[in-house]
C-alpha cells in the first residue's frame, strides 16, 4: 500500500506524478488530504483525515487516542505494509504514522518552496523540534526529536530541476502538468491569492490587510471590474482573517466585483486552462507554480513591506528561483 499526505494542490500533483512514475495500481493508493484540500476530478481516492495529536499529560488519554489511531491505519491498509508519502517530517501527525509497525519507508514529496532551499538553509529556517518529555511519557518513541527532513528516506519527489538539491534519492517528475485537468469552464482574467504567512506568525495580519488595501486602490486605477480571489488553506473554516479581508473587498465593491475560486480549483488549472490569465500574489508559493505554468505573476509584497519594513526580510528570504518567475508590482 501508498499512503500520501497531501496539503495542498502542489503536493496533489507532486503525489499524482509520483504514483504514475511508479506505476503504482490504482487500489494500493491512498491520498489522505489535510487543510480542507479538495481536487477537481481527482485521480485516486481520497480521505480527507484530522492530523490534530493531542497534547496532554493525561497518557491514558494519549494512549488510548494511539490504539485507535493504529488500528485504524492498519484498518486502511488492510494489514499490509505501506509506504509514507510526506512533504516533511517536522509534523507530529507525519511521525506516527512514519512509527507505525506496518509503515516500511517513507518518501518526500515537493509541496511548496521549502523543496528550493539547501539542506542547511532548511535546518537553519526550520529548526528541530526537541523530542518533549510530555510526548515521551505519552507516546514513547513514536514522536522522536523532529527535523524537516528526517534522515533515511528512499526518493525526493520534485516538479523541478532545481528541487531538493543536496537530498540522496531525488527523481524529478518533469511531466507533471499533463496530469493536471484543463477547464474549459474556466474564464478568469485576474487571480488573487493570499497566503499563510500571517496565520503563521510571519507577518502581522494587520500588515497584510494594509498591502491588500493598497492593492485594491491599484486595481481601481488600473480600471480592473472583475477579481476572482483564492483562500489560503490556513484561511478556511473559522479563520478571523475571512471577514476582514471580505470587508476590505466590500468598501471596493462599488467598482471592483470579487468572486472566490471554489476550492477545488487549483491555480494550475486555471494557468493551463486561461491564457490570458495573471496572478496576484504576496509571497505564495501557489504563485510560483502558477508561473511555472507560463503565466504572469505579479507580488504586492512590497506594500506589505512599505508599512511593516520587517517584511522587507522576509521578501528577501525566498528562494531566488521565486524571484526568477514573480515579478514585484
Amino acid at each position: 500500500m501508498h499512503l500520501f499526505l497531501i496539503h495542498n494542490h502542489s503536493s496533489y500533483y507532486t503525489a499524482v506524478a509520483a504514483a504514475l512514475h511508479a506505476r503504482l495500481e490504482p487500489e494500493e493508493v491512498v491520498f489522505l488530504t489535510a487543510r480542507h484540500h479538495e481536487s477537481y476530478r481527482p485521480r485516486y481516492r481520497l480521505l480527507p483525515v484530522s492530523t490534530s495529536v493531542p497534547r496532554t499529560w493525561r497518557t491514558w488519554h494519549a494512549r488510548r487516542f494511539l490504539h485507535a489511531f493504529d488500528a485504524a491505519l492498519r484498518k486502511l491498509v488492510h494489514g499490509r505494509p505501506f509506504h509514507w508519502y510526506v512533504p516533511h517530517t517536522r509534523f507530529r501527525y507525519v511521525q506516527l504514522v512514519k512509527t507505525h509497525p506496518l509503515c516500511s519507508g517513507f518518501s518526500f514529496l515537493e509541496e511548496g518552496l521549502a523543496a528550493y532551499r539547501s539542506p542547511e538553509q532548511v535546518e537553519e529556517l526550520y529548526r528541530q523540534v526537541p523530542r518533549k518529555l510530555r510526548d515521551r511519557a505519552c507516546y514513547g518513541d513514536r514522536i522522536p526529536t523532529m527535523r524537516f527532513f528526517d534522515p533515511g528516506h528512499e526518493h525526493a519527489y520534485g516538479l523541478y530541476e532545481d528541487a531538493f538539491l543536496g537530498l540522496p534519492g531525488r527523481v524529478i517528475l518533469r511531466d507533471w502538468q499533463r496530469n493536471v485537468v484543463r477547464r474549459p469552464d474556466l474564464s478568469l482574467r485576474h487571480v488573487l491569492v493570499f497566503d499563510g504567512s500571517s496565520s503563521a506568525g510571519i507577518v502581522r495580519f494587520e500588515s497584510i490587510l494594509a498591502g491588500l488595501r493598497r492593492l485594491l486602490e491599484e486595481f481601481r486605477r488600473w480600471g480592473l471590474r472583475e477579481v476572482h480571489y483564492k483562500w489560503h488553506p490556513a484561511q478556511m473554516g473559522r479563520s478571523p482573517e475571512r471577514p476582514r479581508i471580505l470587508e476590505a473587498f466590500a468598501r471596493h465593491a462599488a467598482f471592483l466585483r470579487t468572486v472566490p475560486v471554489p476550492a477545488d480549483t487549483s491555480l494550475e488549472e486555471i494557468a493551463l486552462s486561461c491564457p490570458e490569465v495573471e496572478f496576484l500574489v504576496s509571497t505564495s508559493s501557489a504563485g510560483f507554480y502558477a508561473a511555472l505554468c507560463g503565466r504572469p505573476v505579479r507580488s504586492f509584497g512590497r506594500f506589505v513591506a512599505e508599512v511593516d519594513p520587517d517584511y522587507w526580510s522576509v521578501l528577501r528570504a525566498l528562494p531566488h528561483q521565486y524571484w526568477q518567475h514573480v515579478t514585484l508590482l
